[in-house]
């Protein structure tokens, strides 16, 4: 079941110009595993190397691979909140628990340290600028 139904003419046509946006080479001989979300990004589960591979919209190529442990997945399924669930024949997997928001703190926390390292680099610049201004 699918909370993003596409919602197609009955006269819809395929697009004789599409894009091959995944091959072979890239998902492997067997993919099974696809599932697109609302803001049509697509997830496919990669038997060949055990991974996860998303293109956001309009992408042509992965821009996130998750590699995991699961071996041969064959469904996926992303919630609305960003959970990604797999499963192979033999068990289920709750993936990765709101991955974006794990990404967005991640960067988060580079800007910390980045706008902490300027403001040192500027406390050592302005105290030497200060000691040379009472020598002189």
């Amino acid at each position: 079941m699918s909370y993003n139904e596409p919602k197609l003419d009955p006269l819809a046509v395929w697009n004789p110009n599409g894009i091959t946006f995944a091959d072979s080479t890239i998902v492997g001989q067997t993919p099974v595993g696809i599932f697109i979300n609302r803001n049509n990004n697509i997830y496919l589960a990669g038997r060949k190397n055990s991974e996860i591979l998303i293109w956001r919209n309009d992408d042509i190529s992965p821009t996130t691979t998750i590699y995991t442990s699961s071996f041969q997945q064959e469904a996926i399924f992303v919630t609305i909140n960003d959970e990604i669930l797999t499963s192979t024949r033999y068990h289920h997997t709750k993936l990765i628990n709101g991955i974006h928001k794990q990404i967005r703190m991640i960067l988060l926390l580079m800007l910390i340290v980045i706008a902490t390292v300027y403001l040192l680099i500027a406390t050592i610049i302005y105290t030497f600028l200060f000691v040379i201004d009472i020598k002189l």
